[in-house]
C-alpha cells in the first residue's frame, strides 16, 4: 500500500491542530477568565471606586481638560496581565471617546 505525502492530510487534522494550539494560547493568558472576572462584584466594586476616585478622564486631563470620565481601562491588558486585573495603579479613568481610541489600536 502507498503511503500517501504529507500534503494529503485531512483538512479537519489541521483544524484540529490549530484550535488546540488556539485553545492553550488563549487559556494561558487567562483568556476565558477574564470575561468572568469583568462579570464579577469584586470588579464592579473597584470600576466604581475608581470612577470616584478619578472622576475625569486621563488623557483629556494631561492636556488641562475637564472631561468626565465613564469607563475604566486597563493600563496593561487584562487578557496578557490578568494577575493586574484588580490592581488600583493599573487602572486608568477615560470617557468613552479615547477608550475606544485606545481599544482600536494594533497591539
Amino acid at each position: 500500500m502507498p503511503i500517501k505525502p504529507e500534503t494529503h492530510r485531512p483538512r479537519h487534522a489541521e483544524r484540529s491542530t490549530y484550535d488546540k494550539a488556539y485553545n492553550r494560547r488563549r487559556n494561558r493568558g487567562g483568556g476565558a477568565n477574564v470575561e468572568r472576572m469583568r462579570s464579577g462584584r469584586r470588579w464592579k466594586w473597584l470600576r466604581a471606586e475608581k470612577l470616584k476616585a478619578s472622576p475625569l478622564c486621563g488623557l483629556f486631563k494631561r492636556e488641562g481638560i475637564d472631561r468626565p470620565a465613564a469607563e475604566v481601562h486597563h493600563i496593561q491588558g487584562a487578557h496578557s496581565r490578568p494577575d493586574l486585573f484588580y490592581v488600583m495603579e493599573n487602572l486608568m479613568a477615560l470617557c468613552v471617546p479615547c477608550h475606544r481610541r485606545i481599544d482600536a489600536r494594533p497591539t
